[in-house]
């Protein structure tokens, strides 16, 4: 068959229809670890070197795909962004033209169109393999790689790149510039939830968390959990936190006032949701005994058909399990913001609860703002909606004004 004839057979299946645009959209990550293969999630050959890894085989993996399809690095990156084998347009065009034709759809066209701000980055150099190229046929909003990371301030380096650790520093820069910068203090924010990484961490010298209260006048807390079970009963409870006793030790040496662990509730499922609920003080209980105060966050996914009914259950097994604590056994709750307006009043009036906040749960900074004024005595927990539009390149000037700005919208929010 003539390979034009065979061209246009193929390219048939690969169009795909333009996607709806989506709202409440929640980030999408992939995660790319260079030169890793099945081989080292096999614990008889590495003993536990990717336990985490490993728990993922037969949850999420791919079998018998040709290997020649993702052998190098530039082949890897397109067929997991554009579920082709590059190596197939490769018998018919040049590698460069490959990566830059129409004829297919890549996950990043995709997610424009449902408005994401696209990002890449990695520690190497972009022209490795012509990743550049593919970025830029695939239209990235923002590419960074070694050149950039080395003008902001990279240093541990090798001949393939910037190291992950300085990866994680480099993050830690960002979440420094947002605590640092003049907004974001006491005066509107009363706490912020930190990882364990960033309690081991400084800023001028001092811890974060020390940081956060001796120069802002924020309350510091440690987010415990360890993420999600797979889904069962309609919810999805936390995994076990094994070394929980070792981390609450820990954030009490770091200066921390609480902790915040989470959980999601899909459906309207009684039993799942009482499990939840259940699991959740269980463990604060626990963070209790610490001297800490534990924020429970028991997620209702605003995309549930029947979130509604979702936080009626919620409501009940919450105020069982509260009835339950003793007199002086105060907690905080992170909960999404209901349907029904002001739900939550009798919860934030109950005795054992120092505060109800809310989560935006993918709501937009807007929607979630307005949702959470008509909710009276609820006060905002955001991450994803406060730095919503924040950017590293921005100017010190644009990136304060634009926190600035956030920061006063949600507390005005949090005060109506």
């Amino acid at each position: 068959m003539p390979v034009e004839k065979y061209k246009e057979i193929i390219y048939q299946f690969v169009k795909i229809p333009e996607p709806k645009v989506a709202s409440n959209s929640k980030n999408i990550v992939y995660i790319y670890l260079e030169g890793l293969s099945r081989n080292f999630t096999v614990n008889e050959k590495f003993p536990n070197l990717t336990p985490n890894i490993r728990n993922l085989n037969h949850k999420i993996e791919w079998t018998n795909i040709d290997p020649y399809s993702t052998a190098i690095t530039i082949e890897g990156l397109f067929g997991s962004q554009c579920a082709f084998p590059l190596n197939f347009f490769s018998k018919f065009e040049t590698e460069r033209e490959a990566m830059k034709t129409q004829k297919i759809i890549c996950a990043t066209e995709i997610l424009k169109n449902q408005g994401y701000y696209t990002y890449f980055m990695k520690g190497f150099d972009l022209n490795f393999q012509n990743t550049a190229g593919f970025l830029q046929s695939r239209k990235y909003d923002e590419m960074i790689g070694k050149d950039k990371l080395l003008k902001r301030g990279a240093k541990n380096t090798s001949e393939w790149g910037v190291y992950d650790d300085e990866m994680f520093d480099l993050v830690h820069e960002m979440r420094t510039r947002i605590i640092k910068s003049p907004s974001f203090t006491g005066e509107k924010i009363i706490g912020a939830i930190l990882f364990e990484k960033t309690i081991e961490r400084k800023i001028d010298d001092k811890f974060t968390a020390d940081y956060l209260w001796e120069e802002k006048g924020i309350v510091p807390f440690l987010k415990v959990d360890k993420g999600l079970q797979p889904e069962a009963n309609g919810v999805q409870l936390m995994k076990d936190i094994p070394t929980l006793d070792e981390l609450l030790k820990k954030g009490i040496e770091k200066h921390i006032f609480g902790t915040k662990m989470r959980s999601v509730i899909k459906s309207a499922n009684e039993e799942g949701i009482k499990a939840i609920v259940a699991q959740q003080f269980d463990i604060a209980k626990k963070i209790l005994s610490y001297g800490l105060i534990p924020i429970i966050e028991p997620e209702v996914d605003i995309h549930s058909v029947d979130k509604e009914k979702c936080e009626e259950i919620l409501k009940k097994e919450i105020f069982a399990n509260l009835d339950k604590l003793d007199k002086d056994q105060k907690i905080m709750l992170k909960l999404t913001i209901p349907s029904v307006e002001g739900f939550y009043s009798d919860v934030i009036a109950h005795d054992n609860v120092l505060r109800v906040v809310a989560l935006s749960g993918g709501y937009t900074r807007v929607d979630s703002n307005e949702k959470l004024a008509k909710n009276p005595g609820l006060i905002a927990s955001f991450s994803r909606a406060l730095t919503e539009g924040l950017n590293v390149d921005q100017t010190q000037k644009e990136f304060d004004d634009l926190l600035e700005e956030s920061i006063d919208g949600i507390y005005q929010a949090s005060i109506k």
